[in-house]
């Protein structure tokens, strides 16, 4: 073992006693403040705030990562603070990515937004400037169950990475940490709309001596055996489709919806690939195996049953040995139950506004783009033909305004910080923009079109407003793209006032 992996292994397990954690509090608190000068350097109008793991309490020294939000004047961009920050993450590690908004940004994403944003003005910590972060999220029990679900489906997917890959050198750190956010997420489907998710610290004392506690036992900081990790995954997934279960009793399905002809003529030849790769699939893995959705870009999604955990357990367990061996099973794979798919394919992943609202007509079936950077969404294309799990629900109004919240929170790390090895305003064009400009069109002027296939949407956008043919031409680089997404996100939240 080299010199530096043994120093990375070794310090989480020193920093649980007297006095690495102090030092290493400290060194968090360097950056902390490093941070806020860096934000007072960028404008006096500016607030930063510290939230998640480090507020909480749930922070692990040597890996958590310090969670901070960025406040800016409505308006203003955060070019000044991405590259100070850039800068300082060679002396402080542990910074991850940040959040920014404007200030009605901010509002509208703490009204708007979910469960995060309620844990947000919970324990957001400032370090500089002021804003207002009260309380605003108080959503309807159905919204709350669907919110809470959501949730827990992201800590479940964190959890299906690593099952694939369970030799990762802190795999039992994540998936301590996913169970824990499973269990503290679920738990608040029960709440009223003043619901607060607990702590992972909390929840850990909640499930003491039961049998999460003794499964969490098997996941401390290091290595994560084979076996642990099937045991978390099949727990997680029991959990998911339990909760599935309960919120789309909550929501109204009105079941499959109907795609217009030529859309499913087009993706006719997908469906059908699709449809032999499962049947081939569940002659190896047998009746457990239900059927997949499978993506080129994103994720694909698996769907078992969970009915009977031990004889999942095993379908799964061969699963995972044939997605080492064969390149058909590459990329990320998230395993769901049937009841989860549904929730899914009812465009109930807030994140997703591709999908997220059309429940009838041509969103139905998304045909993939041509796009040479970018293959694009195929995963509604699969829906009819894998066990009817297209639903609607009476939830769209506020699925759609609580993705465009969270868009409004994320999209600027991507366009100034960026991805490691990508090249400058990839993401930014060919990810944000087109969902910058499906809420505009939808929200400032009632179009709806969904994200993808992109280029319809922009030939919408260019007429809608003429002045945005010049960054669609990719004239002015990636700034005049920024400019675009803060000028259409501005007129959005002006439409819905």
């Amino acid at each position: 073992m080299s010199f530096s992996r043994s120093i990375r292994k070794a310090v989480p397990r020193l920093g649980r006693f007297f006095p690495f954690r102090q030092l290493f509090k400290a060194y968090y608190r360097a950056a902390l403040a490093a941070c806020a000068g860096n934000c007072r350097a960028c404008g006096s109008s500016s607030a930063l705030f510290a939230h998640r793991g480090w507020t909480r309490g749930d922070w692990t020294p040597g890996i958590s990562d310090l969670d901070l939000f960025l406040v800016l004047p409505d308006g203003a961009n955060a070019e000044c603070w991405a590259r100070a920050y850039a800068r300082l993450k060679g002396r402080f590690p542990m910074l991850g990515e940040w959040l920014c908004a404007g200030r009605g940004e901010l509002e509208l994403y703490l009204r708007d937004g979910d469960l995060r944003a309620a844990e947000f003005s919970a324990y957001a910590e400032p370090l500089c400037g002021n804003a207002d972060v009260k309380r605003r999220y108080a959503p309807g029990p159905a919204k709350l169950r669907v919110d809470s679900w959501n949730e827990c489906f992201h800590a479940h997917a964190r959890l299906c990475g690593i099952f694939f890959a369970a030799d990762s050198g802190q795999g039992g750190y994540g998936a301590r940490k996913s169970l824990l956010d499973l269990h503290r997420y679920a738990a608040c489907a029960e709440g009223g709309s003043d619901v607060l998710p607990s702590s992972r610290r909390e929840a850990e004392d909640a499930v003491l001596g039961s049998g999460l506690g003794l499964l969490l036992a098997k996941t401390r900081l290091g290595r994560l055996s084979g076996g642990t990790a099937l045991e978390a995954v099949v727990h997680s997934a029991t959990i998911l489709e339990r909760e599935a279960g309960k919120a789309l009793k909550g929501v109204g399905q009105a079941g499959a919806p109907a795609a217009k002809p030529e859309l499913i003529r087009a993706s006719e030849h997908e469906c059908g690939a699709n449809s032999r790769f499962c049947a081939e699939l569940k002659s190896m893995l047998g009746p457990e195996f239900i059927g997949a959705v499978t993506d080129t870009l994103f994720e694909s999604y698996f769907v078992f049953d969970f009915s009977n955990s031990a004889k999942a357990a095993e379908s799964l367990r061969a699963f995972r040995v044939m997605a080492e061996k064969h390149p058909a099973l590459a990329g990320a794979k998230i395993i769901v139950g049937r009841d989860s798919m549904r929730l899914l394919s009812a465009c109930l992943r807030i994140e997703d506004p591709a999908l997220c609202g059309f429940g009838s007509g041509e969103s139905s079936v998304i045909v993939s783009g041509d796009s040479p950077v970018l293959q694009q969404h195929r995963r509604a294309a699969f829906l009819e033909a894998c066990g009817g799990w297209a639903v609607e629900t009476g939830l769209d109004g506020e699925l759609r305004r609580e993705a465009f919240a969270k868009m409004l929170i994320s999209w600027r790390y991507d366009a100034y910080q960026g991805a490691a090895g990508e090249e400058k305003g990839l993401r930014l064009r060919h990810y944000w923009l087109p969902r910058a400009a499906h809420f505009h069109l939808f929200y400032a002027h009632g179009v709806k079109i969904p994200c993808y296939p992109a280029g319809p949407l922009f030939d919408a956008l260019a007429k809608a407003v003429p002045e945005a043919s010049a960054a669609l031409r990719a004239e002015g680089g990636y700034r005049a793209v920024i400019g675009l997404i803060e000028k259409l996100n501005a007129a959005s939240i002006a439409a819905l006032k």
